[in-house]
């Protein structure tokens, strides 16, 4: 089974001097829970939940396929789902969600481990198909004490 790229009970954080944003807690192996607070820059644009609210995320591997899934939730009714896998040392899942005028727009994350044990979240957004990529969020995983 493939191990995901993104520490357990640790804390997503923006670059340094920004508060924490989110936090992760492992159920099992192949399992790992995430949650967003309500912050002005995170999680990206299209995918933002109100103020003080939690958005969840899930990420599970298939143990039939090897392959990683991501289901994101907020509470105004928002919903992303990624799929993907680990290839060499990071983890790279994708998605789609419905744009502005039946458009649909594409989500990109890859986790990258650091070599000072942090982990790189690179959170991209495409609306033109996936010719050209924009940065969403660009934040750490950092383990908890």
């Amino acid at each position: 089974m493939p191990e995901m790229a993104q520490p357990s009970d640790a804390d997503q954080v923006p670059p340094p001097g920004r508060p924490v944003i989110g936090s992760s807690e492992s159920s099992s192996a192949t399992l790992l829970r995430s949650v967003w607070r309500g912050l002005s820059r995170a999680p990206p644009r299209a995918l933002r939940p109100t103020a003080g609210a939690g958005a969840p995320s899930y990420n599970i591997c298939d143990r039939a396929s090897g392959r990683w899934h991501q289901t994101w939730v907020d509470d105004a009714g928002l919903l992303l789902q990624l799929e993907g896998s680990l290839q060499d040392r990071a983890m790279t899942l994708q998605g789609r969600v419905p744009g502005g005028g039946g458009a649909e727009q594409l989500h990109r994350i890859t986790w990258t481990p650091r070599d000072d044990g942090t982990i790189r979240q690179l959170w991209e957004q495409s609306d033109d198909a996936g010719r050209t990529w924009s940065v969403a969020f660009d934040g750490r995983y950092v383990r908890r004490p």
